[in-house]
């Protein structure tokens, strides 16, 4: 079965599956049946999939879960109880949605623009890139990475390029866009993995512009070609705003050479989300999946840098602070 991820971590690749269970519960007497079906769906869907699936004591959660939705009658009733559910795995980054598919972007930006990659030469051969959180339709995604690799292409040179990619201020969103917009300075291959609660990996695979999840296609671009460029050293800047579909661009680099993570540690939600259907057309963002660097290392918990700093003070004096802070480091070979 082909997967999607997002993380919101959640696409915008997504998955989308109506899941109608038909193990119905004798033990409780639903006033609602479509309630019933939508808490049987929940429970089937969480505990396949879920990161966290045999931390859970279904049985005690079910009871308890049942014991409430078999006196509701109306679906908007059941809402805190998906929640409570989704708090109950303790993974940290599953939640609840009650819109549209098509409606995600404007509810997740809180129907604010997005905001596209921005950059700037730092000295001759130092090259500064931000890459911001994003969620957007697919016209949106295709310019977001349009502007990273534009930005790429005018600071073209004919020698290696050194880069300090800018992470610090990206809290997720869809990684696919994110992750075709560094690909020509990772390059092509596989660059970190999804694992699910099975242990099955799913590579992440950049390759001439084009993203893969495993034989899946997350993105691809039309009518404009990648900047080829050859990338030497590398600075990742993140904080603890850096986070979910964030982490996984901090992850791609994670096992690159010639690479460190500057700021402070990341919030922690290193996992990728799957967004499932409920049968009352209600949502769930539910972290199906942990991420593997390129060496298959799982990220356990927040990214940790390997220089503390704050990242406020370097703002300030952008960017001549950049390259005083750096600029040992970019010269030492």
């Amino acid at each position: 079965m082909k997967r999607k991820n997002i993380l919101l971590s959640p696409t915008f690749a997504i998955l989308l599956l109506f899941i109608f269970s038909c193990n119905r519960s004798p033990q409780f007497n639903f006033e609602n049946v479509k309630i019933e079906k939508k808490f049987d769906a929940l429970f089937d869907i969480v505990k396949t999939n879920s990161i966290n699936s045999d931390k859970v004591n279904w049985q005690q959660l079910k009871y308890d879960v049942y014991s409430q939705a078999q006196n509701y009658q109306c679906q908007e009733d059941t809402y805190p109880l998906v929640r409570y559910v989704l708090r109950s795995l303790k993974d940290n980054h599953s939640f609840f949605l009650k819109c549209s598919i098509t409606d995600i972007p404007n509810v997740m930006n809180r129907g604010k623009p997005p905001i596209y990659p921005t950059g700037t030469q730092l000295s001759k051969d130092l090259f500064y890139l931000e890459i911001p959180g994003f969620l957007g339709d697919s016209l949106q995604t295709i310019e977001y990475v349009k502007k990273a690799w534009e930005v790429i292409e005018s600071f073209a040179i004919d020698q290696p390029m050194n880069w300090i990619i800018d992470l610090s201020e990206n809290s997720g969103g869809n990684m696919w866009p994110m992750y075709a917009s560094v690909g020509p300075i990772l390059g092509n291959g596989t660059h970190g993995y999804f694992r699910d609660n099975k242990h099955k990996t799913f590579p992440w695979i950049y390759k001439s512009g084009n993203t893969f999840e495993g034989d899946s296609q997350t993105f691809q671009i039309t009518g404009m070609t990648p900047p080829i460029i050859e990338s030497k050293k590398v600075v990742i800047l993140i904080s603890d705003y850096t986070g979910s579909s964030g982490e996984a661009i901090a992850t791609a680099f994670h096992a690159r050479e010639n690479t460190i993570f500057v700021g402070s540690k990341t919030s922690g939600l290193v996992t990728g989300n799957q967004v499932f259907i409920l049968p009352d057309s209600t949502l769930i963002a539910l972290a199906s999946s942990q991420y593997m660097d390129g060496n298959k290392k799982i990220i356990e918990g927040p990214i940790i840098p390997d220089i503390p700093f704050s990242l406020a003070e370097i703002k300030k004096t952008e960017p001549t602070g950049y390259i005083k802070l750096f600029e040992n480091w970019f010269l030492n070979e």
